[in-house]
């Protein structure tokens, strides 16, 4: 399941992978960080 942070990455890493590996892998940790946590910023939000 796909959320809107995660695939916003997707997006993120698509256009910036042949520009600068440096910004993908950093995009890349945020991502895991965010698909870590994002049951529990869910359940915090509602």
């Amino acid at each position: 399941m796909s959320t809107p942070i995660s695939l916003f990455f997707d997006i993120l890493i698509f256009f910036v992978k042949n520009k600068n590996q440096h910004f993908v892998a950093f995009f890349r940790i945020i991502k895991a960080f965010f698909n870590k946590f994002q049951t529990n910023i869910i359940s915090s939000i509602t």
